[in-house]
C-alpha cells in the first residue's frame, strides 16, 4: 500500500480542466469529402443543446471507424445498422438514442433497402438467377446495404451466396461500386437505397445506363431490390457521459424537418429509435459477425498451424521465470524500503499527508497530523477535496496562490500559512509540498511544522517590548514633568499662601480683597494643572485607599449626563458583585472622565457609551469603555498612546489625555488594553488588582482630630526664600509664632524643647528633608512634622508611613489648607 500526503491544504479550490470536446463518427457510405460536408450542420445542432461545449463531427470509412471505436476516439457513432449490431457486440454500445430519417426523392424515410444493379446493355445478367457464377461488386461485407441485405434476398431464394473470390470489394463509398460494374471490372453490383438516384443528381451516373434487378412494386419512392430495414441508429458509446448522451437525444429527436440544418445535411430529422431485430435476423442467417459459428478447431490442428509460435512462447516463458525471479528479488527490497518508509512516516511528529492531486483524495495521513488537527484518522482519509470536508486554509486566497505555485514548480518550500483544526482553533504551520508519480497518478506530498506556539511567543515578546517601550517614554517624561512640578509648585505656594492669607484679611467687597481672589483663583488653577503633570508621569501617587469602582463610575457618570453625555445614550452594565480595588479616587475619576470625553467626541449623535464592568478572575476587576463611533485605524490605534499625539484640530487637544489615563492605570498597577477598528467603534479595557476580603471605605470618611487649643511655637525650613516667606506669614495670620530655617541642618540646631510643630520642605540641598527627619525623630521621638513637598513620589510617602507623627502636606497650599492640617494634628502629650 502506498502513503500518500497533503498537509493542511484544503479546500475545494482546484481548478476544473475544461470539458473534452464531444466527438460524432459518422460512417462514409458516400464519398468522404462529400459526406463530411452534408454532415458538418450536425455540430451546429447539437452545440446548440450543449453549449460551451465543442462538437467534432467526422465522417469515416469502416476501418477508420473501428479504429477509432475501439480508441475511444468517439462518444458516438451514426453508422449502418448491420455495423450497428457488430458494435454493439464488440464494444457493448448502448440502445440508440434516435433512428435517421432521410429524404428520398422528397418524402421523409426511416428505412432503407438494398439495390442489386447490372450494366444495361449486359443481356446475361438480367434476373437474380444469372448471379449464380457472376462477379460481384460490394464496398464491404459488413456494409448492409451494400453487400448483407441482398445476400439475405439470394439466400431467400434459394441461391447460394457469391463466394469470396467473386466478390469484388470496391470499398467505401457506394459510388466506387457502380464505376466497377460500368467500367466492366464487375458482373453485378450491390449498393444502398438512394445511391443511384444520388449519383444522377449530381450528373456523375446516366440512369440509362443501369438496370436494376428484382425492382419491388413498393411506395418506396427509389430504386429497391429487398426488404426494408431501419435506418441508420444513432447510438452513444459506453463512455459517453449520460448527461451528455440526454441532451444529444432531445437534439435529435427535436431536430425538425424544416431546420436549415436538416435540409443542409439532405435528411428529414430523427425518429425515435426502430427495432433492430430484423437485422440481427440477417446476420445469423448468413452468419455474419458477431454470430459466425467457430470452426471445430482440433489440438493438431493447432500444433500443425502454431507450432513456431508455440516454441516462441516457450521460450517466452523461460525468458518470463528469469524475469519472474528477478522482478521477486526487486520486490522484496522494495518491499523493505516501503517499511522503512511507513516507519518514519508514522514516527515522525511533524504533520505528514498524501493526497492525489486531480481531485485531492486524501491517501494517508501520520500520527503527528492526527496529533496537530485533533482528526480521527476516518475524517480524512478517502475524504476527496483539499480540506472541503475536513479542513479548511483560514485564506482561501493563500490556498489558490499556494496550488498555483505548486503546479507551476513542484514544489513550495517553507511557506507559513494559518489553518483551522478540527475544533475551530486557528494553527499556524510552515509547509513544505512536491508533487510525485505514485502508480502514474500524480499526489501531493506535504510536510508542516507546527509553528503555533513559536508564533504565539513571538507576538507575547512585541507585545512586552511595546509596553517596555510605552514605560520608558513615560518615565523619561516623568523625571522631566516631575523637575517642573517641584519648582511650580514652590511659586505657586508662595503665591497661594499670600493670597488666601489677605484674602481673610480683607474686607470683603473691596478691590483688594477682589484682586486677591482673582490671584488665588489663578493659582488653584496652577496647582490643578501641576497635580495633572504629576500624574500624568507617575509622580503623585497619593494615599490610597480601598475603592467601590462601580460607585465611582456612577459619580463620574452622574457629572457628565446633564453636559457631555447630553446628545449621546448611556448604557451601564455593572457588576453587583465587583470586588473592591486600592487606588486614589481622584486620579481614577481623572482617568474615567477623560476616557468618557474622548468616547463622546467620537460619537454620532444619538451614538451609545456603555460604561461595564465584571470581575475577570479570582484577582482581576475590569472597567470597559465601550462606543460604536467612528473607530480607529491600525496606524492611529499604534500611537494612540503617545504624549502629545492628537488626531484633533490644533488648539481642541494637547494629545495627553489617553497617556495621563496609560500612566495612572500603570501607578495603580493595573494594565490597559485599547481595541479598535475602523467603522466598528473603540473599547478601551482597565485592569486592576482586585482587594479580597476589605470593603471599600465610603467617601469623606476622614478621622476627625481636636486640633490645637493654644498658639504653637512652629519651625519652618524651607530653602527656597519665596515659599519660606508664605508659609511664615500663614503661621502668623494663623495666630502662632515661627522660626525659619533654610536647611535641614539649620533645622537641627534650632529645634528645641519649646518647638510645636515643624512644617518641613522635603527637597532642599545639603541634608534634605529626607535624611534630616530621622535625625529630628531620633531628638524628639513625638514632635509633629508637616512634610511640605511640590513633588509627591513615592520617597515622600515612604517616610510619612514610615516615621511616627508625620503628615504629608503638598505645595501649593492655602491658609485654609494649612488651618486644616493643623486642626488634625494629635495633641502633643
Amino acid at each position: 500500500m502506498k502513503f500518500l500526503p497533503c498537509l493542511f491544504l484544503v479546500s475545494t479550490c482546484l481548478a476544473a480542466p475544461a470539458a473534452p470536446p464531444v466527438r460524432i463518427g459518422i460512417l462514409a457510405f458516400r464519398p468522404k469529402p462529400q459526406a463530411q460536408a452534408q454532415w458538418a450542420p450536425l455540430a451546429g445542432v447539437l452545440g446548440r443543446a450543449l453549449p460551451g461545449r465543442e462538437i467534432q463531427v467526422e465522417t469515416l470509412t469502416y476501418p477508420e471507424l473501428d479504429a477509432a471505436i475501439a480508441g475511444r476516439r468517439v462518444d458516438f457513432v451514426l453508422t449502418n445498422p448491420a455495423h450497428y449490431i457488430l458494435l454493439r457486440s464488440h464494444h457493448h454500445l448502448t440502445s440508440p438514442l434516435a433512428t435517421l430519417a432521410t429524404t428520398e426523392s422528397g418524402q421523409r424515410v426511416s428505412a432503407f433497402g438494398g439495390v442489386i444493379l447490372t450494366r444495361a446493355g449486359d443481356p446475361a445478367h438480367t434476373r437474380l438467377e444469372d448471379l449464380r457464377k457472376a462477379s460481384i461488386a460490394i464496398p464491404d461485407l459488413a456494409s448492409l446495404g451494400g453487400y448483407q441485405m441482398q445476400a439475405y434476398e439470394l439466400r431467400q431464394a434459394g441461391l447460394p451466396l457469391p463466394d469470396r473470390d467473386r466478390l469484388v470489394v470496391t470499398g467505401m463509398p457506394h459510388d466506387n461500386v457502380v464505376r466497377a460494374v460500368l467500367e466492366g471490372r464487375a458482373d453485378a453490383g450491390f449498393v444502398r437505397t438512394g445511391t443511384l438516384e444520388a449519383m444522377a443528381r449530381e450528373g456523375r451516373l446516366d440512369p440509362a445506363r443501369i438496370r436494376v434487378l428484382q425492382t419491388l412494386p413498393t411506395p418506396y419512392p427509389v430504386a429497391l431490390s429487398t426488404r426494408l430495414y431501419p435506418e441508420w441508429p444513432f447510438a452513444a458509446l459506453p463512455h459517453a457521459d449520460e448527461q451528455v448522451a440526454r441532451r444529444v437525444a432531445g437534439a435529435l429527436l427535436l431536430l425538425g424537418e424544416d431546420d436549415p440544418a436538416a435540409h443542409a445535411m439532405g435528411i428529414q430529422g430523427f425518429a425515435v429509435p426502430a427495432d433492430y431485430e430484423p437485422v440481427a435476423r440477417i446476420l445469423r442467417e448468413l452468419r455474419l459477425p458477431p454470430y459466425e459459428a467457430p470452426p471445430p478447431f482440433t489440438f493438431a490442428d493447432v500444433w500443425a498451424r502454431y507450432r513456431w509460435p508455440f516454441l516462441a512462447v516457450a521460450v517466452s516463458l523461460l525468458a518470463a521465470a528469469v524475469l519472474g525471479i528477478r522482478l521477486l528479488l526487486a520486490h522484496r527490497r522494495l518491499r523493505s524500503s516501503r517499511e522503512l518508509f511507513a516507519l518514519a512516516f508514522q514516527m515522525s511528529p511533524d504533520p505528514i499527508s498524501i493526497h492525489r492531486l486531480d481531485d485531492g483524495t486524501c491517501v494517508a495521513v501520520n500520527q503527528g497530523y492526527l496529533r496537530a488537527t485533533g482528526h480521527a484518522r476516518e475524517d480524512l482519509v478517502g475524504r476527496r477535496g483539499f480540506g472541503k470536508d475536513y479542513q479548511t486554509w483560514a485564506d482561501a486566497t493563500q490556498l489558490l496562490a499556494f496550488m498555483e505555485r505548486l503546479r507551476r514548480d513542484g514544489a513550495v518550500d517553507a511557506q507559513e500559512a494559518t489553518f483551522l483544526a478540527k475544533d475551530g482553533q486557528p494553527l499556524t504551520g510552515v509547509v513544505s509540498a512536491r508533487i510525485l508519480d505514485l502508480d502514474g497518478v500524480p499526489h501531493v506530498l506535504a510536510i508542516a511544522r507546527d509553528v503555533t506556539g513559536l508564533r504565539k511567543a513571538e507576538g507575547e515578546r512585541r507585545a512586552l517590548e511595546a509596553q517596555l517601550h510605552q514605560a520608558q517614554k513615560m518615565e523619561s517624561l516623568g523625571v522631566l514633568a516631575g523637575g517642573v512640578a517641584h519648582d511650580m509648585n514652590n511659586v505657586l505656594a508662595a503665591i497661594m499662601g499670600l493670597a488666601s492669607a489677605h484674602v481673610e484679611t480683607t474686607p470683603e467687597g473691596t478691590p483688594t480683597r477682589k484682586a486677591f481672589e482673582t490671584i488665588l483663583k489663578a493659582a488653584e488653577r496652577g496647582g490643578k494643572l501641576v497635580k495633572g503633570l504629576l500624574r500624568f508621569a507617575r509622580q503623585n501617587p497619593a494615599e490610597e485607599r480601598v475603592l467601590d469602582l462601580n460607585a465611582l463610575i456612577q459619580e463620574e457618570a452622574s457629572l457628565l449626563e446633564r453636559t457631555t453625555l447630553a446628545r449621546v445614550r448611556l448604557r451601564m452594565e455593572l457588576d453587583p458583585g465587583l470586588r473592591p480595588i486600592r487606588g486614589e479616587a481622584g486620579a481614577l475619576a481623572n482617568a474615567l472622565m477623560n476616557l468618557c470625553v474622548n468616547a463622546v467626541e467620537a460619537l454620532p449623535a444619538d451614538g451609545t457609551l456603555t460604561l461595564r464592568t465584571r470581575n475577570a478572575g479570582p484577582s482581576t476587576v475590569e472597567a470597559e469603555v465601550e462606543d460604536d463611533g467612528a473607530g480607529m485605524g491600525p496606524e492611529i490605534l499604534e500611537r494612540a498612546l503617545d504624549p502629545f499625539f492628537t488626531t484633533k484640530e490644533p488648539g481642541k487637544g494637547t494629545g495627553l489625555g489617553l497617556s495621563m489615563v496609560y500612566s495612572t492605570v500603570k501607578a495603580h498597577r493595573g494594565t490597559l488594553d485599547i481595541r479598535s477598528e475602523p467603522g466598528r467603534g473603540t473599547r478601551v479595557v482597565l485592569r486592576f488588582p482586585a482587594v479580597v476580603g476589605i470593603p471599600a471605605a465610603p467617601a469623606g470618611d476622614t478621622a476627625k482630630a481636636s486640633g490645637p487649643a493654644r498658639p504653637l511655637s512652629v519651625l519652618v525650613v524651607d530653602d527656597d526664600e519665596l515659599a519660606l516667606a508664605s508659609t511664615q506669614a500663614l503661621v502668623a495670620a494663623l495666630g502662632h509664632t515661627c522660626t525659619s530655617a533654610a536647611r535641614g541642618e539649620e533645622a537641627l540646631a534650632l529645634a528645641g524643647a519649646d518647638t510645636d510643630l515643624v512644617i518641613m520642605d522635603l527637597n532642599m540641598p545639603g541634608l534634605g528633608g529626607a535624611r534630616t527627619l530621622p535625625l529630628l525623630r531620633a531628638r524628639w521621638p513625638k514632635l509633629p512634622v508637616l512634610l511640605a513637598t511640590g513633588k509627591a513620589d513615592q520617597t515622600a510617602l515612604d517616610l510619612v508611613r514610615g516615621c511616627a507623627h508625620v503628615t504629608l502636606l503638598e505645595k501649593p497650599f492655602t491658609l485654609a489648607d494649612l488651618r486644616t492640617a493643623l486642626l488634625a494634628l494629635e495633641p502633643a502629650p
